[in-house]
């Protein structure tokens, strides 16, 4: 006698937890049903969505605990309900990586795009692509783990190997011209997400993966990247975005010339936010003259303009004023990093008033997003304040090496 074996028929996720037989019945297994539980259904699904409530001291402990454990203990690190609420348990995935895919959703997600709603392609497409590619998943894992690290220390072996094999990966491909449109969309994504991994350690890696992103860029060229419908169309917006923002912190002269020439590149972004939100128009217009200052002020002061002081008090003075029309919390003001940086770097002409305004705003920043970028461009920008009579900070900040954004 043959002896026969047969593929286990999987049901849904909810009674294999339990370990019970399901009946497979759609939408809603009986069995869920009777037990008054939401049935996930069939067939694996990935759910992404905004969810604030899974931050906080319960998703760290959580997070600590199962990267505590050894590889073959995660599948058996079983996580509270409560603790993950916005990424859909999946069988296939250690739960680890569902802590930090989760933790990427509501805590990296929100801090990338003005307005964080269901079109926030940070959490959808970024977080989609991450689970077909495992270069991509790699660094999205990396910039989870390196913000989440800042406040537990266990996560860090983690962020550090997520890290490498993100980098071995692109360097496995690193023929771009050889491999298809789509590879190339994700070797790009996943330097654009280890970038937003420099900018959670606030470390010195930020100028090599730049110059990753720009030689990569120019493989492919723009028309590369549009042909790649979605994906491209995102990419290239937050190409140009991390450029406007990024070439100042390299070099006064690409600086110079990346400010001067793609300012309104940068915005796109901003407007396509504004146009899924016209609710929001006064906010974000709020947000748009800051950073047109800050772009002013910096070129201004890059290109060596030595205008008298009173000057530099009123640009400063009209940007304090420009932040205090609106009330804190007021929507869109947490992509302000970068221009409230480049003013408060300006008031080392002005006043002791508006060098300690900086300093509280940019404390108030680092509040809402937690990035520690943001805690040394505090200590920076402390020590251009204290030599005005140096050298230009337009010149301090390229040697600082901190991806500020």
């Amino acid at each position: 006698m043959v002896n026969k074996t047969y593929p286990k028929i999987k049901g849904c996720y909810e009674c294999s937890q339990r370990r019970v037989s399901c009946d497979r019945n759609q939408p809603t297994c009986h069995k869920c049903a009777h037990r008054g539980l939401k049935c996930s259904g069939l067939g694996l699904r990935y759910r992404f969505e905004a969810d604030v409530g899974a931050r906080g001291k319960r998703v760290e402990k959580t997070l600590a605990a199962c990267m505590d454990a050894s590889p073959e203990a995660t599948p058996h690190c079983q996580a509270s309900e409560s603790s993950i609420t916005n990424l859909a348990v999946i069988e296939l995935i250690p739960p680890w990586k569902e802590f930090l895919l989760s933790y990427f959703s509501s805590t990296i997600a929100p801090q990338m795009l003005a307005i964080d709603d269901a079109s926030n392609e940070w959490r959808h497409l970024v977080l989609s692509v991450s689970l077909a590619d495992d270069v991509v998943n790699s660094a999205v894992l990396a910039a989870a783990a390196c913000h989440a690290s800042l406040k537990s220390a266990s996560i860090r072996p983690v962020a550090q190997e997520s890290y490498v094999m993100a980098i071995c990966g692109l360097q496995r491909r690193r023929d771009l011209h050889t491999l298809n449109p789509f590879v190339n969309c994700y070797n790009v994504l996943t330097i654009l997400v280890l970038l937003v991994a420099a900018m959670a350690t606030g470390e010195a890696d930020f100028p090599p993966l730049f110059r990753m992103l720009k030689s990569a860029v120019m493989l492919m060229g723009e028309d590369g990247l549009l042909g790649t419908g979605d994906l491209g169309r995102f990419l290239l917006r937050q190409i140009q975005k991390f450029s406007v923002y990024a070439e100042p912190l390299l070099s006064e002269q690409s600086g110079i010339e990346t400010v001067w020439a793609r300012t309104q590149a940068g915005f796109e972004c901003l407007q396509r936010c504004s146009a899924l939100h016209p609710e929001h128009a006064p906010s974000l217009h709020n947000v748009r003259s800051q950073i047109e200052q800050a772009y002013t002020i910096y070129l201004h002061r890059a290109l060596g303009n030595q205008s008298h002081p009173s000057s530099s008090i009123e640009r400063v003075e009209q940007f304090r004023q420009t932040v205090e029309a609106y009330p804190i919390g007021c929507p869109g003001e947490h992509v302000l990093v970068w221009a409230t940086f480049i003013v408060a770097a300006e008031s080392t002409y002005t006043t002791v008033e508006h060098r300690a305004f900086f300093a509280r705003r940019m404390q108030y920043l680092h509040q809402i997003n937690g990035f520690g970028n943001i805690p040394k461009a505090i200590r920076l920008l402390e020590r251009i304040w204290k030599d005005p009579a140096g050298m230009r900070w337009t010149s301090v900040i390229a040697e600082a090496q901190i991806f500020i954004m």
